[in-house]
């Protein structure tokens, strides 16, 4: 599936767009615990030798302050999206955590950072959202020090999604696990968001061959692959990389 590579942006842009329904452990959901497996496989990574921490795409914040909380010195935490960077403050603040973090509005194809400025870069659930994914992964890579990792995870494929119906325990779940299928088919990406007035595309799912070759082009060496999901039909993959 293509993006709409001259509106995605501007989507994420607007206010009372991705606000709206990113905010993955809000509620429950059938990937609710996949979510916050991604957070603690994360904070593990981040040994006490890290400093300085560039969440890009923070959204609302979950992850910079996660950061926080492990002990980075000081979190910049980056997003498109002035409205989830607004959010991404007020539970900063809540947390007390609000002094260490940085919040600013960049693109993460063109990062207003120095070349290896960060000992830890963290890019979540976002590549799935980017019209040029190897740009955006150069760019984190320029901007990480030598010996520092790159995390970033991204949502699969589901082909064996029958799979997950031994997961599914109330009638949310039930709709989720019947609807994402459907949803991430060329039918309805192509056909009937047109006809349902939503034409525009601003999240597909990415191959793990796919994923693993952009760190791979942008000279980064993978050091761990995590898969998120059922052993047979994964949601997610986690990947960490060495620069």
């Amino acid at each position: 599936m293509e993006l709409d590579r001259a509106s995605v942006k501007d989507y994420f842009k607007r206010e009372n767009t991705v606000s709206e329904w990113w905010d993955p452990e809000e509620k429950p959901g059938l990937f609710k615990e996949l979510y916050i497996e991604q957070r603690k496989i994360v904070k593990s990574l981040l040994g006490p030798q890290v400093k300085t921490v560039l969440d890009a795409g923070t959204g609302k914040g979950r992850f910079a302050i996660d950061f926080v909380e492990a002990g980075a010195e000081i979190v910049y935490a980056s997003d498109l999206s002035e409205e989830m960077l607004s959010i991404a403050k007020k539970r900063a603040v809540a947390r007390g955590v609000d002094g260490k973090i940085r919040f600013q509005s960049m693109d993460i194809e063109n990062l207003q950072y120095e070349d290896n400025f960060f000992d830890f870069v963290c890019c979540m659930e976002t590549f799935v959202h980017l019209p040029y994914p190897q740009k955006a992964m150069n760019e984190l890579s320029r901007v990480t020090k030598p010996g520092g990792l790159v995390v970033g995870s991204v949502t699969l494929p589901i082909r064996r999604w029958y799979l997950n119906a031994r997961r599914v325990s109330n009638l949310d779940q039930l709709f989720e696990w019947l609807f994402t299928p459907i949803y991430q088919s060329k039918l309805y990406q192509s056909g009937i968001r047109r006809i349902l007035g939503r034409p525009r595309l601003v999240g597909r799912p990415l191959e793990t061959e796919y994923f693993q070759s952009l760190f791979a082009n942008s000279g980064l060496s993978i050091q761990k692959v995590v898969y998120l999901g059922h052993p047979r039909s994964p949601h997610f993959v986690l990947v960490a990389a060495r620069k």
